[in-house]
């Protein structure tokens, strides 16, 4: 090899090391606190479950991560919010805190609130497909079920009230499913009467002000993808990137 063959390939060799990324911390080292506790968090009238939901899975999340110890929710959960305005941010409040830190024993606290749910679970209009099974016609129809939901997420120092990181983050889920329908397959147009009493069998009417979520498993999969979508929000911001290791691993 020449001379000149083996300075190209230094110089090239140089230059892809100086562009690769540089391993990039988290943006919250949580390997660097002796613990953080997850404390409820604020729930929304418009479905008084999220809270619970949300907090259990962001303590399922932060336990996989292993980066240091998650206290017990058991140690938490009677730490009740704040009446009035100071609900909107406990932390300030001293008595609150006070209490929160004794139950997280010291290290950070984890809270916040959330808002915003909306669903949505409507059937398109009916189609008439061939069978996936065989070659014969059948007729169905595909809904769609969506959720939204928003979180405020506050981690602050127990001891202090001071805020270490908050972010807002949404959370947005859809789930699509495919019914077969109660009309045989060889009639090429809809029924007599029409589709409404066929369609109340695949999303039967709900009582005023309720959720679908609870007894349609479509929609509780497009709620479940809208707070997995915020939990992994949130956990980007705890995670290293570009090959960063925590320093057990090093």
């Amino acid at each position: 090899m020449t001379t000149r063959r083996c300075g190209f390939l230094l110089a090239a060799a140089l230059l892809g090391m100086g562009c690769a990324s540089p391993a990039k911390p988290p943006l919250v080292n949580l390997w660097e606190r002796p613990r953080v506790a997850l404390l409820p968090v604020a729930g929304d009238p418009a479905d008084p479950a999220l809270a619970a939901d949300l907090r259990a899975d962001l303590g399922a999340a932060l336990r996989a991560l292993a980066a240091t110890e998650v206290v017990d929710d058991a140690r938490t959960a009677a730490v009740p919010f704040p009446a009035g305005s100071a609900a909107a941010s406990p932390w300030t409040n001293a008595g609150w805190r006070t209490a929160a830190a004794a139950a997280a024993g010291g290290g950070l606290i984890l809270t916040g609130s959330v808002r915003e749910f909306r669903e949505s679970a409507l059937p398109e209009k009916p189609r008439r497909i061939r069978s996936q099974v065989d070659t014969s016609w059948k007729w169905g129809v595909s809904d769609t079920a969506t959720a939204h939901c928003a979180a405020t997420l506050v981690l602050v120092e127990a001891a202090t009230g001071r805020i270490v990181w908050t972010r807002i983050i949404p959370g947005d889920g859809k789930d699509a499913r495919w019914t077969d329908l109660a009309w045989p397959g060889d009639n090429t147009s809809a029924p007599p009467g029409g589709w409404d009493a066929l369609l109340l069998r695949v999303r039967p009417p709900l009582p005023a002000g309720a959720l679908h979520y609870p007894t349609d498993t479509s929609a509780a999969r497009a709620r479940r993808n809208a707070i997995g979508e915020i939990v992994t929000a949130a956990l980007t911001d705890f995670t290293g990137h570009d090959g960063w290791e925590p320093p057990a691993k090093k």
